[in-house]
């Protein structure tokens, strides 16, 4: 099934503005219109014939793309879809969330076929559905956000300066309001794409009760040992820290969110247990969920 719906997306020529994700009509083995959600390079014939960057993951607006959730959203405007199928290893969090917040507005069923891969933003849009499943063949894969993964030896060089104290403050601080932001926003969403009753306002409240991660970390001894450590070891153990860092700062507030669930309305627990299954791998350690995994956290919701 797999391999035929492949060879059918790679006959398929893409045509109009460059696209981040690629989306295409297919038909699925019965016939039924199913809208295809991809990234480029993983499939072959498309890979072959030469992918532009842009088309290899999620990604948001610029002054260039409309971003893939507008682009989505039109498409499901024009015509309906059985099924929403998605392969992707990822991209943009923040257009993964409003990916899922627009399949859910319409309505739309994702899954994660046979041989198809589903990874970190792509998660979270998977989410969106209202009914959701990943064939026994298909693979969910999570793992923690990060903007400095793909960071470059030469980008990571001033955090191993003489200097380097100031940008690694600066690293901090940004970060530290990233999971704050994050924690909050990721939490509503998946309260929300499981059934419950999100409240903004005092999910705010919560978080703003929350130790400061940056204040923390900064006063602490820790923040000398990390810097000497990083301009001892170099680069690489600058890249190490700068991701633990941005995952700490996540985890911190999401374990807040936890310790008052009981403040937070229906399914508020279920949805931070979500969450804490797919953010608590290592970026470079994705974590594939099984299917009892998938089906006991609510991941998935459909019956076979």
């Amino acid at each position: 099934m797999m391999r035929r719906w492949l060879a059918t997306a790679g006959l398929l020529l893409c045509c109009g503005e460059a696209m981040a994700l690629k989306f295409k009509p297919i038909a699925d083995g019965e016939g039924r219109p199913v809208l295809l959600v991809y990234d480029c390079d993983l499939i072959a014939a498309e890979r072959k014939a030469g992918c532009q960057d842009r088309e290899n993951g999620f990604s948001g607006p610029d002054d260039r793309y409309r971003g893939d959730a507008a682009v989505l959203e039109a498409m499901l405007q024009e015509r309906g879809y059985y099924q929403v199928w998605l392969h992707s290893g990822g991209g943009n969090l923040a257009e993964g969330i409003k990916v899922g917040e627009t399949l859910r507005r319409r309505q739309q069923f994702t899954y994660v076929a046979d041989g198809a891969m589903c990874v970190s933003a792509c998660t979270v849009a998977f989410l969106g559905g209202v009914l959701r499943d990943v064939a026994p063949g298909g693979s969910y894969e999570v793992h923690a956000y990060s903007r400095v993964k793909d960071w470059t030896a030469a980008e990571l060089q001033r955090f191993v300066s003489a200097e380097g104290d100031s940008s690694l403050t600066n690293f901090v601080r940004s970060s530290s309001e990233s999971g704050l932001l994050f924690a909050g926003r990721l939490f509503l969403y998946a309260q929300k794409m499981i059934g419950g009753q999100p409240d903004e306002q005092q999910t705010t409240r919560v978080l703003a009760s929350a130790p400061d991660y940056a204040r923390g970390y900064l006063g602490s001894p820790r923040f000398r040992s990390d810097f000497a450590q990083m301009r001892a070891e170099g680069v690489a153990r600058a890249h190490e820290t700068l991701m633990l860092i941005e995952r700490e700062s996540f985890e911190t507030r999401l374990a807040h969110l936890k310790a008052h669930a009981d403040q937070l309305g229906e399914r508020s627990t279920k949805a931070i247990r979500m969450l804490e299954i797919m953010f608590s791998s290592r970026i470079v350690g994705t974590a594939k969920l099984d299917q009892n995994t998938l089906r006991q956290n609510g991941y998935i919701n459909v019956r076979r």
